[in-house]
C-alpha cells in the first residue's frame, strides 16, 4: 500500500529505502555469544538496504545505516537542538547534491544527495555499520557515494524511505 501510493503521487519507482537492523557496541564479531551472533545475522541480513531502479531494472543494491532511534543532543553551539534519532520513512524526490565532505553539526556528510530540505541526505560514510546508527540520515559506503548520485537525475527522481516490516508486508 505505501509504495502503490507512492508511485501513484510520484509517477514510478526509482529508489527505495528499507531500514531495519540491530547492532551491538563494542562486542568483536569472534567474542559475540553465539544466539547473539544468529540474531544479529537474521535481523541484518534482511535489514536495512538501498535499491537503485532504472526503467523498472535493479541498478544497485548497497547496505545502508539508518537513523538508530536513540535520542541525542547537538553538540555546541547547537546543543539546544534534541531528538530522536529517526529515519523519516515516506515519499520524497532528490533535490540536491552536495560535492565532497559537508559539515554538519553532528559530522560530516560525504557526497550527500538531500531529499528532505538540507537536514536529510542518502551520504557516504566511513563507518556504515550493518544495524541503525545513523542521527536520521540513510548512511551508505564511502565508495558508493562515489558514484550513487551519478545514477539517476537530481533534482527530481523519486525516492521512498519505507519500514521494512511494512515493505515486507506488501510485497509479499
Amino acid at each position: 500500500a505505501a509504495v502503490d501510493s507512492g508511485v501513484e503521487q510520484l509517477g514510478r519507482l526509482d529508489i527505495v529505502v528499507a531500514n531495519a537492523g540491530i547492532g551491538t557496541t563494542g562486542v568483536k564479531l569472534h567474542k559475540m555469544r553465539e544466539d547473539i551472533f544468529d540474531e544479529t545475522i537474521d535481523v541484518n541480513l534482511g535489514g536495512g538496504y538501498l535499491v537503485l531502479y532504472r526503467h523498472g531494472n535493479v541498478r544497485l543494491i548497497s547496505h545502508i545505516s539508518p537513523g538508530g532511534g536513540y535520542y541525542f543532543c547537538d553538540p555546541p553551539p547547537n546543543q539546544n537542538v534534541c531528538g530522536y534519532a529517526i529515519t523519516p520513512t515516506g515519499n520524497y524526490r532528490a533535490l540536491s547534491f552536495q560535492p565532497g565532505n559537508l559539515k554538519v553539526p553532528l559530522g560530516y556528510m560525504y557526497n550527500p544527495v538531500f531529499f528532505i530540505g538540507r537536514e536529510f541526505a542518502i551520504h557516504g560514510g566511513d563507518a556504515v555499520p550493518l544495524g541503525p546508527v545513523s542521527h536520521g540520515c540513510v548512511r551508505i559506503p564511502t565508495d558508493t557515494s562515489l558514484f550513487f548520485h551519478k545514477l539517476f537525475k537530481i533534482p527530481g527522481t523519486p525516492i521512498y524511505v519505507e519500514d521494512l516490516e511494512a515493505w515486507e508486508k506488501q510485497a509479499g
